[in-house]
């Protein structure tokens, strides 16, 4: 989306919020960790008729620079627990979960930038802010908020990489992405609640989306997880990918958010305008 047309949007929320107080009941509700724990559930034999399951396959956490800048607290444990159907606290402090626990689930942060924001901003600054516009009730306060954040931080590749890309090495990179198996490992649990590790990447060539969420089949996952800072081709990602393959590791990359690519996710040329021949 153009800048343009991200203002217009802005402007228009910032009219009909107008200046009056909102009233949320829930700001007052506190978070208490004694009930937090998730429902016990019963584990599903296998069925070789194959059984229906539900769950959430793109999940972002504080672990992601877009998440985290916009407020969000929430960790990879704090997710697996909220998609097993546990409660836990919302950025705002009140509690939050789900009315019916999911059967499978991956925290699919973004690749690029992995857990810079929050290693950048220690006592969450940017999470203290949203909270307090939050609970000020004034619509227009959180309005500017957002579009002051979004403007500042996130409105294109470029301004990314200049908030983010100076703080970037590879240590934190995979640091952060041993952060993301390793909580998967913990929560699965197999015919009770499938956690699957994975990750997004993000390419977003001319500001058109052709990310994708990679879902491992297990831990067995590189060092370091290949983002659209290595390559913004596709082609580039499924041959990386392919390299992974034949070294035993498992996964597949689906398609996320294509209907804003422009089309692009469904060109009938090549990421290089090339024609799509048989190789291909």
């Amino acid at each position: 989306m153009r800048l343009k047309h991200w203002f217009l949007v802005f402007s228009v929320a910032a009219v009909l919020s107008g200046c009056s107080r909102v009233e949320d009941p829930t700001l007052n509700e506190v978070f208490d960790p004694v009930n937090a724990a998730p429902p016990i559930k019963t584990a599903v034999k296998p069925n070789p008729l194959r059984n229906v399951f539900w769950g959430d396959l793109h999940i972002h956490s504080n672990l992601s620079f877009d998440a985290f800048t916009m407020g969000v607290t929430a960790t990879p444990d704090d997710a697996y627990t909220f998609a097993k159907g546990g409660t836990i606290a919302h950025a705002l402090g009140y509690p939050i979960s789900l009315s019916r626990p999911l059967d499978f689930a991956a925290v699919t942060d973004h690749a690029e930038y992995f857990g810079v924001a929050n290693k950048m901003d220690p006592d969450n600054t940017s999470n203290r802010d949203l909270r307090e516009a939050y609970h000020s009730g004034i619509p227009w306060r959180i309005t500017r908020h957002f579009i002051q954040t979004t403007v500042t931080k996130m409105m294109s590749v470029e301004k990314r990489e200049e908030v983010f890309g100076a703080s970037l090495d590879r240590q934190t990179l995979a640091d952060t992405w041993k952060v993301l198996v390793d909580a998967a490992d913990r929560h699965n649990d197999p015919g009770t609640f499938t956690a699957l590790a994975g990750y997004e990447w993000t390419s977003m060539p001319g500001g058109q989306n052709l990310h994708r969420n990679i879902i491992y089949r297990d831990s067995h996952v590189p060092e370091v997880a290949f983002s659209s800072r290595d390559s913004n081709n596709p082609m580039d990602l499924w041959a990386e990918l392919d390299r992974q393959r034949a070294q035993g590791m498992q996964m597949i990359a689906i398609p996320h958010n294509s209907n804003v690519s422009n089309g692009k996710m469904y060109d009938r040329v090549d990421f290089n305008g090339n024609a799509m021949g048989n190789e291909y």
